[in-house]
């Protein structure tokens, strides 16, 4: 599998676990009693939680860029030449299979 959609899907996964949480709270199987912040924080909750994902993912997105970027270089290179790159618009794809050599 694709590195980079594995970690999307390990991401979504988490947080939807979070969301089943509150959905027992919503059909009653936790007493509101026990979660009442939950309730009636949901809609500031549900934000906080697509901000998480978002930044996430695009901490993934960016990690997995610079991980490709200096594999397909034929020489070695310092972190700081690796962001230069990707900077640049010199990045690798980050859709490159685990068995395949980025271009």
């Amino acid at each position: 599998m694709n590195p980079m959609l594995r970690d999307l899907l390990a991401s979504v996964f988490r947080y939807l676990l979070g969301y089943a949480g509150m959905w027992l709270v919503a059909k009653g199987v936790i007493t509101s009693a026990q979660s009442d912040a939950y309730i009636n924080e949901f809609s500031v909750g549900l934000t906080v939680a697509v901000a998480a994902v978002a930044a996430g993912l695009w901490a993934r997105f960016k990690s997995r860029q610079k991980l490709v970027t200096a594999m397909a270089s034929p020489f070695a290179m310092t972190e700081a030449d690796v962001t230069r790159r990707v900077a640049h618009g010199l990045a690798s794809s980050v859709t490159t299979p685990t068995d395949e050599v980025p271009l």
